[in-house]
Formats: structure tokens, C-alpha cells, sequence
């Protein structure tokens, strides 16, 4: 069964406080001279373009990174301030990534809500003809938001994204207004979406500096990081799935240890056109006692599929970290 991620309340003014009482802890306690957090903006003009990712701050310079992928972001959350970055502020297709926004507007519009969503048989005819992943529910299927949260954002489903979607704010369409009212809200200037499933479409597009801020605000949300920290999920049982479907984030699987580093949370996918997009990555990591927040986009795979795109970026995303698990070469370790 999923846990209860609804809270009461007066629970929840309680965990709103204490989260503004360590914010402001944490603001009094920054580094002298460090960007506050969310206040990273536009690197410098000449920073950040083709080529070798290099370090963006001053310190123990990290080595030049050969990167694959077409942008890239290294942060520390907790200071905003930016260790290396490439093309950071470039248009990319969002991709799969696009259902961190998702969950995170979904929550925030269902307010402790849990409404049951039936997918119709037509929602799985149009996504078979989209080649759409889906995380496993069924036509007809009636489930819980508090299981299509999980769909969306372990599995990447379209099919739990649209019903999260629907159960939300009535339709696709006018959730994906919330959503770019969210995304304003967060200042995303380079970032707009037209669904809601992460689907390709020229028009829907983000930037990894976007992504950097996104992930940043929702990690703030506790009912958010329940879902994206998780592993693993069994939802359910539905009339579908009497026994519950158990959906796996498939980054833990792709993902190899790396000596000093602890993945907090992360997700992975690739761009629905492999020839255009890449494989994409947005995850938080624990080096050296300190959080990084870490985005990449853009990364091609040699033979231009998704399922090998999105491993080679999971294989570049715990490459960046383990670099920064050794002190002579990362400035947070």
C-alpha cells in the first residue's frame, strides 16, 4: 500500500512553520557571499556555452569534464551557489522531467485531496499511438491521485500523469495552465509546457538552470520528496489490480555505486524524439556530507534510443557526483 501522504491541517501549519523557522536558520548560517537559495540566476555572458562543462565558482577547481550531455547544472541547494555548468540556460525538451512539475502542481492543487481518476480506454489509444510509456495501469482502471503521483514520477507514465492531470484540475488542459502558472511563479523564464506527460512537443521546452529551480522548490514539500526519494512503490489494489501494482524508479537500477556518494532522489528519461532530445537527468546527491543538485539534458546516445540515452545519462549523473567525492577535487567537499 502507499503511505498516506496527506496530513491534517493542523499538521501541515505546523510543518509549513518549522520549514520557514530552518529556512531562516539556514539563510543566517550561509556561507559570506554565497547566492541565497533559489537567487541563482543567469550565468555570465561568455559562461556556461559549448564544450568542456567548467567550475563556475572559485575554490578547488573541479577537472574539466568531458560531458555528453548538451547542458549541464552542479549546485549546492543550500547556497545557491553554482560549481559548474554548460549551456545552462539553452532550450531543451524536458522530456520525462516534465512530471517533477507535475507532482509538484498536482499536490499543491489537490491540497490533501485524494480523488480516484478512471483512465479510459481512448487515453491508452492515443498514447500507444504517441509510442508513450505507461507505468502499468490498466483501461478502465479507477485509482487513487496518491497512486498516479507515484506512476508519474517513478515510472515516467503517461497514463498516470494525464489521470493525475484530470483528477487535479478536471482536464489536461487546464492543469497544464496551472502548471505554467507554477512554473512562472518559480521564475522559469525559459520554460513552458503544453502536457502533461512530458509527450515531445517542439513548443514544450525547459532550460537546466529551470530544472536547477524546480527541484529546489519542490524539495521543500514534504509529500513531494515521499514520492520522488522513493525506490519503489506497490499502489493499490484497484479493480484492475486486486493485489496492487508495483512500479520501480528505474534510475536505482541503472545507477552504480559510487564510493562517498548517497543518492537522495533522482529521475531520469529521454526526450521522445531520440534524433532531437536525449537523455535527461535531475537528482539530488549527498557527497561528502553536503547536498548537490544536479541537472543534465540533452544527451544523445549512440544509437539515438531512449532506453540507452537514459542510461548514459544516469552513468554521466553518478560520474559528475563521484568527482565530487574527492576532496582535491570538489570546492563543496
Amino acid at each position: 500500500m502507499t503511505r498516506s501522504l496527506w496530513k491534517s491541517p493542523s499538521s501541515l501549519k505546523r510543518r509549513r512553520l518549522t520549514a520557514l523557522l530552518l529556512s531562516l536558520v539556514l539563510t543566517a548560517c550561509a556561507v559570506p557571499g554565497a547566492a541565497a537559495l533559489y537567487s541563482f540566476g543567469a550565468s555570465p555572458a561568455g559562461s556556461g556555452g559549448e564544450g568542456n562543462a567548467r567550475p563556475a565558482a572559485a575554490g578547488v577547481p573541479l577537472p574539466d569534464l568531458p560531458l555528453r550531455s548538451r547542458s549541464a547544472l552542479l549546485l549546492s541547494p543550500d547556497t545557491g551557489e553554482v560549481w559548474l555548468e554548460k549551456a545552462a540556460d539553452e532550450p531543451a525538451d524536458p522530456a520525462a522531467l516534465t512530471t517533477v512539475m507535475t507532482v509538484l502542481t498536482a499536490l499543491e492543487e489537490l491540497d490533501g485531496d485524494d480523488p480516484a481518476a478512471v483512465l479510459p480506454k481512448s487515453l491508452f489509444e492515443r498514447l500507444l499511438l504517441r509510442n508513450a510509456p505507461t507505468a502499468g495501469f490498466l483501461p478502465g482502471e479507477e485509482v487513487k491521485a496518491s497512486a498516479l503521483l507515484y506512476g508519474a514520477l517513478l515510472s515516467s507514465g503517461a497514463d498516470a500523469a494525464v489521470g493525475l492531470a484530470q483528477a487535479a484540475a478536471g482536464s489536461e488542459r487546464a492543469f497544464v495552465e496551472r502548471m505554467n502558472r507554477k512554473a512562472e511563479a518559480l521564475g522559469m523564464k525559459g520554460t513552458h509546457f503544453t502536457n502533461a506527460a512530458g509527450l515531445y512537443d517542439p513548443e514544450q521546452t525547459t532550460t537546466a538552470r529551470d530544472l536547477a529551480r524546480l527541484l529546489a522548490a519542490a524539495w521543500d514539500k514534504e509529500a513531494f520528496r515521499a514520492v520522488f526519494t522513493a525506490r519503489s512503490a506497490l499502489v493499490g489494489p484497484t479493480n484492475r489490480h486486486p493485489a496492487g501494482l508495483r512500479l520501480v524508479n528505474p534510475v536505482y537500477v541503472l545507477a552504480e555505486d559510487a564510493e562517498g556518494v548517497r543518492l537522495l532522489g533522482a529521475k531520469a528519461g529521454a526526450s521522445g524524439d531520440a534524433a532531437e532530445g536525449g537523455g535527461c537527468f535531475l537528482g539530488m546527491a549527498e557527497v561528502g556530507g553536503k547536498r548537490l543538485l544536479l541537472v543534465l539534458l540533452g544527451l544523445r546516445s549512440e544509437t539515438a534510443d531512449n532506453a540507452a540515452a537514459r542510461g548514459a545519462v544516469v552513468e554521466e549523473a553518478m560520474r559528475i557526483f563521484a568527482a565530487c567525492a574527492c576532496p582535491c577535487a570538489c570546492p563543496i567537499v
